[in-house]
């Protein structure tokens, strides 16, 4: 849907109505997303599949570096956002994971911004009975006393009647309760109506251990695109859906690819034999009709043109032993459901850089 959506919008522009009604369809998409990757992420921690990676974590560059993800959006609604972390506190430290962790944050941040009109945000770090304590404060509409225990329940939002997806879905606080407790890191709330909120989280110290880089906390690139052009550049395109294909297929057309398809072995090779010389890049989704994959693919046409050419594989998967199968091969992955932003940017490196970026990802991420 997102592919055909992306090569309409292309199509109409010019006409001011049509491209409005693209936008609130995208709009209308977007919502549905949200959605449904909510829904996935709990039923993902339901399940009691997801395990943690703990390791050293360092809190302050955490915090720094979540303040700066959601900085533009509070200034956006004339908020103000403060980080606070005492002289004692520089140096925290905990053992966790920080993905997981940084998406607990990241969700109160987000539901702070979201019921706030005026005022800040503060996001604090401070020391506890021996413990660290991340907080995140707000000015907002406040909650009563006997709803701070409902609030953590699957779509309840107490601000939202009309049930405005642009206001949120009510499940981010949920995924914060199943979190915590997969983290054994306790979520406590105090408020006060009218007055505000304040979260916290509460974690262990870690002593003399020092944390590897703190990795990206759930930030992902807006994957709009660069301004590298994509006229002429010569892609194979593989999958053996007939409306993913379309969808690729009208997505590269509009912007200036030339390509051949596939939807099996057979038929890639008879795609490539009018080659004069090797695509630029392959595309091709992971799981092929048989017991053929997509790095069969990527094997196969590599070795017909004794080239080394960039690949970047589509799926749905996120077990380690396909992502490991495909690093080993340089490629890089997109996870459906897929964005054509995502898409062009992955092409704008290979075409600026002669290779694509290793790049994965999940739904928790």
């Amino acid at each position: 849907m997102r592919l055909f959506l992306d090569a309409l919008t292309s199509q109409v522009d010019g006409n001011a109505r049509a491209t409005r009604t693209a936008g609130m369809l995208a709009n209308a998409m977007t919502a549905g997303e949200q959605l449904l990757n909510a829904l996935l992420d709990i039923s993902t921690l339901d399940a009691g599949t997801v395990e943690p990676d703990l390791q050293p974590v360092s809190l302050d560059a955490m915090l720094q570096s979540l303040a700066e993800e959601f900085r533009p959006q509070a200034e956006e609604k004339g908020l103000r956002l403060r980080v606070h972390v005492p002289d004692e506190a520089g140096g925290a430290v905990t053992r966790s994971d920080p993905i997981l962790l940084g998406r607990i944050v990241r969700n109160l941040l987000a539901n702070a911004i979201r019921y706030t009109q005026r005022g800040g945000i503060l996001l604090g770090l401070r020391k506890r009975d021996g413990q660290w304590r991340i907080e995140v404060w707000d000015t907002g509409f406040g909650i009563p006393q006997d709803k701070l225990d409902v609030i953590f329940d699957e779509f309840h939002q107490l601000t939202n009647p009309s049930r405005d997806p642009t206001r949120g879905l009510g499940l981010g606080l949920a995924i914060v309760r199943r979190l915590s407790v997969l983290l054994q890191a306790p979520i406590d709330v105090q408020s006060r109506s009218g007055r505000g909120s304040v979260f916290a989280v509460t974690v262990n110290r870690l002593e003399g251990e020092a944390p590897a880089d703190t990795p990206t906390v759930g930030v992902h690139a807006d994957g709009g695109p660069s301004g590298v052009p994509l006229d002429g550049m010569r892609i194979l395109v593989v999958d053996d859906d007939s409306m993913v294909l379309s969808g690729l297929l009208l997505t590269l057309e509009s912007w200036g690819c030339a390509f051949v398809s596939a939807s099996n072995m057979r038929e890639v090779f008879a795609a490539v034999d009018g080659l004069e010389g090797p695509p630029d890049a392959i595309l091709t989704d992971l799981r092929l009709p048989g017991k053929v994959s997509g790095f069969d693919v990527i094997d196969r046409v590599r070795k017909l043109f004794m080239a080394d050419i960039p690949a970047v594989v589509l799926t749905g998967e996120t077990a380690p032993e396909s992502l490991l199968e495909g690093q080993r091969r340089g490629c890089a992955f997109l996870h459906k459901p897929l964005h054509p932003g995502d898409l062009r940017r992955v092409l704008e490196e290979v075409r600026r850089d002669g290779k694509a970026a290793c790049y994965t990802g999940s739904r928790l991420n």
